[in-house]
């Protein structure tokens, strides 16, 4: 098969709000949403990527 789309260690954080930091009791100013995702999309293959949520 042929690959298509290679993903490796992929990060992505969010700066968050004093609003935010409150609400959820942290002092942390930056939240991680997704930390060390690696994967491979071949030819002909069909996916889906879900969070906890759903989202």
């Amino acid at each position: 098969m042929k690959e298509l789309l290679k993903v490796q260690n992929l990060r992505k954080t969010f700066k968050i709000s004093a609003k935010q930091q409150k609400i959820q009791k942290t002092k942390e100013r930056i939240k991680v949403a997704v930390n060390d995702l690696s994967f491979t999309a071949y030819e002909g293959e069909v996916f889906g990527l879900l969070g906890p949520k759903g989202a």
